[in-house]
């Protein structure tokens, strides 16, 4: 049994967090994309809305790639 105080706290090492990491940034454009151009209704768009939808689920790989990135350099920073 979980104690009150523990509940949501993950006490995994790196490599259970960097999996995890690396599964929602892989994760993350693809349910950006799903929620935009069904959820939202942009497949009614046509042609451009898929357009738009691909276009921003790469923007969010980029984002998410560009932050792992810059974490990692402040880490080895760090270390130094």
């Amino acid at each position: 049994m979980v104690a009150r105080g523990m509940r949501g706290k993950t006490s995994g090492n790196a490599s259970t967090k960097a999996c995890r990491r690396a599964a929602s940034s892989a994760l993350r454009p693809l349910a950006t994309f799903v929620y935009n151009y069904f959820l939202r209704l942009g497949f009614l768009d046509g042609r451009e809305g898929l357009l738009l939808h691909l276009n921003h689920a790469v923007y969010v790989s980029w984002k998410y790639a560009k932050a792992w990135e810059l974490s990692r350099k402040l880490s080895r920073d760090k270390s130094k």
